[in-house]
């Protein structure tokens, strides 16, 4: 594992070579997410004291591009020259996909996607209101981005795949939220409850898989087969909820006192 400072400071995605140091690997998204918790307020501030809030939009168009220019950087001075390398792997992962400025397509789909619907609602309804067309565009967008993230070490995978990726569950998110779109009318407590632990499932998998396939091989369960998947699945929900009930939701309720006051 990485020295714990590099996990108290949320820094574990930057520079982290997965051959040495690939433990907990999915951590590394915590951080990137931590890096948007902290730096987003920041910037709204920013822009609330210069009064250039309402023309901010164009901002997150201007990081998106740039994250497309730092991948095709990186891909071309780090990763291109060592290709041949035993190590070319590594220096994919620690130059192009691990690094928050590199990964921030997602973040800032969603940040739009945000934006828009509180501070431009006649744009919101414009765009939302063919949401059935909406989710057929998503599909094909994220058809498109399988076809071109086959080979994910690429160069066009490497700088728009990621891009693709998150405007087509972008799209998928906003036709969701149209009223006219058949997801948006179609409720289900299943897939409310899924989401409800989503994160805390997200936080959690990988430790329990491990452990769930440890115990069942002391059991004699093949820790690959069939049997142990459902096991691991149910283990991961079970997991989940313990988190979300003894954790998630009594802070919430925390939260939302204090914001009341």
């Amino acid at each position: 594992m990485l020295p714990m400072w590099r996990y108290l400071t949320l820094t574990q995605n930057l520079g982290l070579n997965i051959l040495t140091s690939g433990t907990f690997s999915h951590a590394w998204s915590l951080c990137a997410e931590e890096h948007f918790y902290l730096v987003l307020p920041v910037a709204l501030a920013a822009l609330l004291a210069s009064g250039l809030f309402k023309k901010a939009l164009w901002l997150p168009l201007a990081l998106f591009l740039l994250t497309l220019l730092l991948r095709s950087y990186f891909w071309n001075h780090d990763y291109l020259p060592n290709i041949h390398s035993d190590n070319a792997t590594m220096l994919w992962y620690k130059y192009v996909y691990y690094p928050t400025y590199c990964r921030a397509d997602g973040l800032l789909v969603g940040i739009t996607a945000a934006a828009t619907f509180h501070f431009a609602p006649k744009s919101w309804a414009a765009i939302t209101r063919s949401g059935n067309a909406a989710f057929v565009a998503a599909l094909l967008v994220l058809s498109a981005a399988y076809v071109l993230c086959l080979n994910p070490l690429s160069y066009p995978a490497s700088v728009f795949g990621f891009s693709v990726v998150a405007m087509g569950y972008g799209m998928l998110l906003i036709s969701a939220l149209s009223r006219g779109c058949f997801l948006f009318k179609w409720q289900s407590k299943y897939t409310g409850y899924l989401s409800t632990l989503s994160y805390a499932v997200y936080l959690t998998h990988k430790g329990i898989i491990h452990i769930t396939q440890s115990v069942g091989s002391n059991f004699g369960v093949d820790p690959e087969g069939s049997a142990i998947f459902v096991l691991c699945i149910l283990a991961c929900l079970t997991g989940a909820a313990i988190l979300y009930l003894a954790i998630e939701r009594p802070f919430m309720a925390i939260r939302n006192r204090i914001l009341r006051n």
